[in-house]
């Protein structure tokens, strides 16, 4: 008797598990950030609605899970967290508590702060070179306290955010990357690996057709780029 009704509770609990289970919506434009073996995303677009609904939520890589069923897998939905903004088109980093979703199209402020410890959800006020809007589709490279964004619409910069102050600074320089969106940005010790990517004139104009894109090496020392070789983008 014992173990009947212990497989049937088993079955109830599931049943409920299963029922009542958190699957998030399709979306793109969105960020998928990866601390402590929870894979956080957050904002997107959804087709023919806008911002996506459950602008955040993590799924646990620590448990075992099959993608053969997107219910069955151990996602978490953070969107009842108090503050939650939306974004689309952001670019995301982050430390080893903290995750910094900055710019793209929002609702909330240019800089929002998620702290993956407390639960707690912010958007400080930043002073300095703040940056204008141009700073969609681009990617992030945290290095110790420093955030560093490079390019945007129509813009050849760098951007960085001091955490501890949060204070912008920019540098520019005559040598520069071409592609300002769309690229590949990799930490290599104190240095900063772009690929790819295309620019966009102020008119709107996307330019990254049979152009040369070089392979650049930014100094995060001395703020200086180097060229490693060059491609044709077709």
């Amino acid at each position: 008797m014992k173990t009947l009704l212990s497989i049937v509770l088993f079955c109830i609990i599931n049943f409920h598990k299963i029922i009542f289970a958190f699957v998030p919506s399709g979306r793109g434009e969105h960020n998928a950030v990866l601390v402590d073996k929870k894979l956080y995303f957050h904002g997107g677009w959804a087709a023919g609605e806008g911002y996506a609904p459950s602008q955040l939520f993590y799924l646990d890589v620590s448990k075992s899970f099959t993608i053969l069923d997107i219910s069955l897998m151990p996602w978490t939905n953070l969107s009842s967290i108090s503050g939650v903004t939306c974004k689309t088109g952001a670019t995301a980093c982050a430390d080893e508590t903290t995750i910094y979703y900055i710019g793209g199209w929002h609702c909330g402020g240019l800089v929002s702060k998620f702290n993956t410890i407390s639960l707690q959800w912010s958007e400080p006020t930043t002073s300095g070179s703040i940056p204008k809007e141009e700073i969609k589709f681009v990617h992030c490279v945290i290095l110790e306290n420093n955030i560093y964004i490079y390019g945007g619409y129509a813009v050849h910069k760098m951007n960085i955010l001091d955490t501890s102050k949060l204070f912008w600074s920019t540098f520019t320089s005559s040598l520069i990357y071409s592609g300002t969106h769309f690229y590949s940005a990799t930490l290599l010790n104190d240095s900063i690996l772009y690929i790819g990517g295309a620019f966009h004139s102020l008119d709107g104009c996307q330019t990254n057709s049979n152009q040369e894109l070089p392979i650049s090496i930014y100094n995060t020392n001395d703020n200086t780029w180097r060229i490693v070789c060059n491609f044709i983008c077709y």
